[in-house]
């Protein structure tokens, strides 16, 4: 019997890693093959703005990119949930690949045939921001 719940206990965390490291290779498979923009890039495109959640909120998706430097580099925003970025910035533009996955436009490009570009609020596996990261949701 002990050998028997030995197994069993050893086959579940087996399974529970391969599985967990699976999902990882996945998300990382992905977006390892998006483009995401470097903050020097940024600061060079749009410049700096110091960040403001009640100014974020308000703005438009264009006057948003200004600060998005200054709010990646500030971090306030890593270990906090969706939830919490919805209520101090707004409602979501979108979601990036999961609809877990918070996502807002700063530049809109489309309609021009331009590049459209969002920050994108990465969670880790407890639903809380690990990182966010400018990338390019539109165009070639």
């Amino acid at each position: 019997m002990r050998k028997q719940l030995f197994h069993l206990v050893f086959f579940s965390v087996v399974i529970l890693i391969f599985t967990s490291n699976s999902a990882n290779s996945t998300e990382s498979k992905y977006l390892n093959n998006q483009h995401f923009m470097s903050l020097s890039e940024a600061e060079n495109r749009w410049g700096q703005k110091d960040f403001s959640p009640e100014e974020f909120k308000k703005e438009k998706a264009n006057n948003r990119a200004k600060m998005a430097v200054s709010l990646i580099k500030k971090k306030q925003f890593i270990g906090k949930t969706s939830t919490q970025v919805k209520e101090s910035l707004g409602e979501f533009s979108g979601h990036f690949w999961s609809h877990n996955i918070p996502t807002y436009l700063i530049e809109e490009g489309w309609n021009q045939k331009l590049d459209t570009w969002q920050l994108v609020f990465l969670l880790d596996e407890a639903g809380k921001v690990k990182e966010v990261k400018i990338h390019k949701n539109c165009c070639d």
